[in-house]
């Protein structure tokens, strides 16, 4: 299943698209495709934790990934910093842009706090075409075995 993005005119941008709406999670969690994304050249990924399981063993990795041209392979190109258990709530920014050969060149997210810093992360990223369709899939790793959730959304900001 996806959901379409409409057609906008040039030079527009189509803000905070849900990938993953807000939502306490105990598990992996695949968000549904967005479609029509192909036509894009630049945009800003958020990852919203508002509330982290309770442990520093628990932990959340967040990916955006693309539909390989086979129509059933997902491709992961970006991945967020990892959220421990323990960390509490964190707004994390990635964002991306086209280069004239229509590859994505992404840039490291960003952790940015309350209070305006920002700390920047090593996760690797590829430079690929961001393709037809894109997804956010959420890995949680409960290291206590008790059921711990993370609350969090993960949203796109698109432009061309």
């Amino acid at each position: 299943m996806s959901v379409e993005v409409e057609q906008i005119g040039e030079g527009r941008s189509i803000n905070s698209i849900e990938l993953l709406a807000s939502a306490a999670r105990t598990a992996t969690t695949v968000g549904t495709a967005l479609a029509n994304v192909e036509r894009f050249t630049s945009g800003t990924f958020t990852l919203k934790v508002t509330a982290a399981a309770t442990e520093v063993d628990d932990t959340l990795d967040v990916f955006i990934q693309r539909l390989l041209a086979d129509g059933v392979t997902w491709d992961t190109f970006a991945r967020f910093h990892q959220v421990l258990g323990n960390g509490g709530g964190k707004v994390y920014a990635m964002d991306w842009s086209a280069g004239a050969d229509n590859n994505v060149s992404l840039l490291a997210d960003q952790e940015v706090s309350t209070l305006g810093s920002v700390v920047l992360s090593a996760e690797a990223v590829k430079d690929v075409p961001i393709g037809a369709q894109i997804r956010a899939v959420g890995i949680q790793v409960d290291a206590g075995g008790s059921a711990d959730s993370f609350t969090y959304s993960v949203t796109a900001n698109l432009r061309y």
